[in-house]
């Protein structure tokens, strides 16, 4: 479908260039159309940017979704949230880039487009996030009460496995091949750190 070409093809495109220095008849010649196609489904540059950030985002929030229910408990979720942010950026690496230009850059377009798609659901809104780890706080399971560092150390620590891996490698002057053995061993490190500093 030519929609489709274009978002992959724009995901490549911005990931390379940013906003700015992308060029529409780049990204319609990767998908194999001409530019009158491309702006009769995003009419500008700038919406077809945040269809790009808003389809990505709308996969990685439909595999948090599956996984906060009510009865989730804290062990749960030191769990489950490295495994889905790593398994998921592993095979969008594009966007990692994206999202590093995005937020130099102020975050306009990531903030309102993740803050849109953070409501479309009412297990991801702010309010039932932060209710579900006042219920971890509440039945003593989790020793970390700021919500704020919590999320930061989950996120923090899932999306460096990719961005610091080239500065650990030169530290310890060694090369790890990132494969399916590296993800798995990031999850379970980074589950297992986040388990012994939170959990009580």
């Amino acid at each position: 479908m030519s929609k489709e070409k274009i978002l992959t093809a724009a995901k490549e495109e911005f990931a390379e260039f940013g906003l700015s220095g992308a060029r529409v008849s780049r990204i319609a010649e990767k998908a194999g159309i001409n530019k009158a196609m491309l702006f009769y489904y995003f009419s500008s540059k700038e919406n077809l940017y945040k269809s790009v950030l808003r389809q990505t985002i709308l996969g990685l929030m439909s595999q948090i979704k599956k996984i906060l229910t009510p009865d989730l408990k804290a062990s749960e979720f030191f769990e489950k949230m490295p495994e889905i942010y790593i398994n998921y950026f592993s095979k969008n690496k594009d966007f990692i880039k994206i999202m590093g230009r995005e937020l130099i850059n102020d975050g306009k377009h990531y903030k309102a487009i993740i803050r849109e798609t953070l409501e479309e659901d009412g297990r991801l809104t702010p309010s039932g996030i932060k209710e579900l780890i006042n219920k971890w706080i509440k039945n003593g399971e989790i020793k970390e009460e700021s919500q704020f560092n919590m999320m930061m150390n989950i996120v923090s620590l899932s999306l460096f496995s990719f961005i610091g891996k080239p500065i650990a490698e030169n530290i310890l002057d060694i090369n790890i091949k990132e494969d399916e053995i590296f993800y798995k061993n990031r999850i379970e490190s980074i589950s297992n750190l986040l388990k012994r500093g939170m959990l009580k």
